[in-house]
């Protein structure tokens, strides 16, 4: 793998907080990266960070950066994430990063529905993470999502689909959350 550093100077500049993770995990570098959910890191750490070409990225999620993850993966994540768009309305298009292959590796059959997908969009409300289902997750303040060409247990990030814009999350899907989060207390 390439150095992160140009894509991470990329992602700073436009003013989406990052960190990294340590080679091949998801576990961030830093112990205390939530810091840099609220200051970014200036060019001296992103060269700390990414010096190691191995070192993955990503991106923090919640209100100070206006991103909000669905995670979903396999079957169940994408089936549980349809039902609630046929109760609610379906879901605008908005950019995805997918991880391919998916987290259990190919021994178990995957296809196309078998995949980890992200999908990020613009959130401005306070909200930590819920878990909707076993395999369906929406990450906000405090949390991150691995951001391509990032590399896990052999599976790598990429990106998915025709979007490349993250799109407002619709309001009835802000008033689901949350109303969830609120249950959840």
């Amino acid at each position: 793998m390439k150095s992160q550093l140009p894509w991470a100077r990329y992602l700073v500049d436009r003013g989406y907080p990052i960190i990294p993770t340590y080679p091949d995990s998801k576990s961030a570098l830093e112990s205390g990266w939530q810091y840099y959910n609220e200051n970014h890191p200036d060019n001296s750490t992103l060269r700390r960070w990414f010096s190691v070409a191995e070192n993955n990225i990503a991106l923090c999620t919640g209100v100070n950066s206006g991103i909000i993850a669905f995670e979903f993966s396999g079957r169940d994540g994408a089936g549980t994430l349809r039902r609630i768009e046929k109760a609610i309305r379906p879901l605008p298009p908005t950019l995805m990063i997918r991880r391919y292959p998916p987290s259990w590796g190919p021994e178990r059959g995957y296809d196309y529905g078998d995949y980890n997908v992200t999908h990020l969009f613009r959130f401005e409300q306070k909200l930590s993470s819920l878990r909707i289902s076993g395999n369906l997750a929406v990450k906000g303040d405090g949390w991150y999502t691995m951001l391509p060409p990032s590399v896990v247990g052999g599976g790598s990030y990429e990106w998915y689909g025709d979007e490349n814009e993250i799109v407002d999350l619709p309001d009835a899907f802000e008033d689901f959350l949350l109303e969830k989060a609120r249950v959840a207390l």
